[in-house]
């Protein structure tokens, strides 16, 4: 056995001791060939290592292993290189990885979690140059023409699987520094539903070749026109429709042009207390509210509501809508609230499933057609009764999308307003002018809010005639609630029954509310009473005292003259003569009905008692008896 047959070099150190023979007459040979030696013939006892599970002889002491330690290494050469420079790069490095940590998570998202900018929104073609397409290269992915999705970043909370996000902070010197939890400023908290889109109203717009617009707000009082995107807030929004008399459309929708316009009304319902009770009936016309009072059109959709309250059953919801016999109904259960079914079932097809989704960012509610599209009817901004917003103050479109697709990617069938901005301006008044007398007022009339019976023409406001100083005239003309159809293809009839779910549900999110924050929500509701649109959609029934059932957007009533006034109550006290007389003919009848009973009665008595064989004293005992029986009842 040799020394180089083990692989521990502390081994081959070992064999020192007991070695008697030299190894370093020829360096060129290994220890495991023979070597030749002058002192073979000489006895020597040579002792071998024993392995680490073999016992060692007798008479020699227990081998002992030394680990070999790796040599230090030698000193770096001194560098030329500054410290400052070294800080430097090392600033540099860290930067580098951060780069490559952000572009690694860029990749990880998801094509319609990480949508293109904001810019990207508006015409892309026209602000990137043009570049010559090849044959097979794919057309490029559409942007949402209403929303940019939010990031895909996973929510971590209780019931999540993934580690906890980590946050960093940059520090004055360019470092990132990881943010401990609770310490320092904290990054935003991921909303809870990430993949759902969100609004983006952009401060500026851009027009197609570049140029930037003029802002829309402005410190004035005068609001322009409502073409250009707004980021106003609620009470600038509020302002701006009592101005402008509808809110602009925002920058993302692209709208195809107009095939169909409906006007909307409601009736209020008998014993209905404000806006928030649910109206007896509502119709869709093709003729505007002042067209109609002049030559009366039929509605093209009218809907018949019914509702209950809850108590010993559930709370439910219903309505019926013609023609065609389109039924709805919701159900709520008394003990959570929830919930409990909901079905909208068409004439003739199969029942549909509608999804209303309150979000944060603005509202939803997705159905799929009979024809397996899909729609979405989305609100340009979040449905709020606090801080000044009023509902009034939304636009809904309907989006639509071929099966399996998003329908925010699709085109807008249909989009509807509560304020169309609209003003007749041959509009017929049954009321008589203050300033010229003319009568009835044909265009715009104005009536003063401070003074009683006092309206004036357009002209008479122009020139000043019964203007007072403290006259505060507002425009009876109003605009109307308008639904715009720009599809062919959906079924109108689709689309307002699903606007009217939209609208039940929205309805419903606000009874909620003013249960939740009842001081927010009065707070709000006299400060959009202050205007004439919002005290026209926020009614009271002490605006119009006693049983009224004018609709939501119908115009005021106007004055009565005096001489109206006396021939309706002559009218009513001729109603009411009529009335006692009627009721006196009826009271003789009953009178002598009841002689020619008590007649009858007593002949009938009399001929029983011949009969029997009793005398007049039992007649008249009998008399007396039928007459105090009679007494008591």
């Amino acid at each position: 056995m040799y020394p180089n047959q083990y692989h521990s070099t502390g081994y081959a150190e070992q064999l020192s001791q007991y070695q008697t023979y030299s190894t370093t007459q020829d360096s060129g040979r290994r220890l495991s060939q023979h070597v030749p030696s002058p002192y073979k013939n000489v006895d020597r006892r040579v002792s071998y290592i024993q392995p680490q599970y073999g016992a060692p002889f007798i008479t020699e002491p227990p081998a002992t292993f030394i680990a070999e330690l790796p040599a230090a290494l030698p000193p770096a050469p001194r560098t030329t290189t500054p410290s400052q420079q070294l800080n430097e790069d090392e600033l540099l490095a860290h930067r580098l990885q951060n780069l490559e940590v952000e572009e690694a998570r860029r990749r990880s998202s998801s094509v319609v979690g990480h949508q293109p900018s904001v810019y990207s929104l508006h015409d892309a073609a026209s602000l990137a140059p043009r570049t010559s397409r090849g044959p097979l290269e794919a057309p490029p992915l559409p942007a949402r023409p209403h929303s940019e999705s939010v990031s895909s970043v996973s929510f971590h909370g209780p019931d999540s699987f993934g580690p906890p996000p980590t946050f960093f902070e940059s520090t004055t010197d360019g470092r990132m520094l990881m943010a401990q939890p609770g310490v320092g400023n904290q990054p935003p908290p991921t909303p809870l539903m990430p993949n759902l889109p969100e609004v983006v109203l952009p401060t500026h717009q851009y027009a197609p070749a570049g140029l930037e617009l003029v802002d829309t707000m402005s410190s004035t009082t005068s609001f322009p026109a409502p073409t250009t995107s707004s980021t106003m807030d609620h009470v600038s929004l509020a302002s701006y429709l009592e101005v402008h008399r509808e809110v602009p459309y925002p920058p993302q929708w692209k709208l195809p042009p107009v095939l169909d316009t409906l006007y909307g009304s409601s009736t209020r319902a008998p014993k209905a207390t404000d806006w928030l009770d649910v109206p007896s009936r509502r119709e869709w016309k093709r003729a505007r509210a002042s067209q109609h009072a002049i030559t009366p059109t039929e509605p093209a959709y009218s809907f018949t509501f019914r509702s209950r309250s809850g108590g010993l059953l559930d709370a439910k919801h219903s309505w019926s809508m013609l023609p065609g016999h389109w039924t709805y109904s919701l159900k709520f259960d008394d003990m959570t609230g929830m919930r409990k079914s909901e079905l909208l079932t068409p004439p003739d097809q199969i029942d549909l499933i509608t999804t209303y989704l309150p979000a944060k960012n603005y509202d939803s509610l997705r159905f799929i057609g009979p024809d397996g599209s899909v729609f979405l009817w989305v609100a340009h901004a979040p449905l709020s009764s606090v801080h000044g917003a009023r509902y009034d103050t939304l636009r809904h479109a309907l989006f639509m999308a071929p099966k399996g697709c998003d329908p925010l990617y699709g085109e807008i069938v249909a989009d509807h307003a509560y304020w169309d901005g609209f003003i007749d301006y041959s509009e017929v008044h049954r009321v008589t002018c203050s300033g010229c007398g003319a009568s009835p007022i044909n265009g715009l009339c104005w009536k003063c809010k401070s003074c009683t019976n006092h309206d004036i023409c357009e002209q008479c406001r122009l020139a000043n005639r019964s203007v007072n100083s403290t006259c505060s005239f507002t425009l009876v003309n109003l605009p109307d609630e308008a639904l715009y159809i720009r599809s062919s293809v959906v079924d109108p009839a689709l689309i307002c029954a699903t606007l009217q779910i939209m609208r039940d549900w929205e309805f419903h999110m606000l009874r909620v509310q003013r249960r939740r924050d009842p001081k927010g929500f009065k707070t709000s509701e006299d400060r959009a009473r202050d205007g004439d649109l919002g005290r026209t959609t926020h009614w009271r029934v002490s605006d119009n005292p006693g049983p009224s059932t004018n609709t939501a957007q119908e115009q005021p009533k106007p004055a009565k003259n005096a001489k109206a006034e006396k021939t309706k109550a002559k009218e009513l006290e001729k109603l009411e003569k009529a009335k006692e007389k009627e009721k006196a003919k009826e009271k003789k009848k009953d009178k002598k009905k009841d002689k020619r009973a008590s007649v009858i009665g007593i002949s009938e008595l009399i001929r029983g008692s011949a009969q029997v064989g009793g005398s007049v004293g039992d007649v008249g005992e009998a008399l007396r008896r039928n007459s105090t029986d009679s007494a008591g009842v």
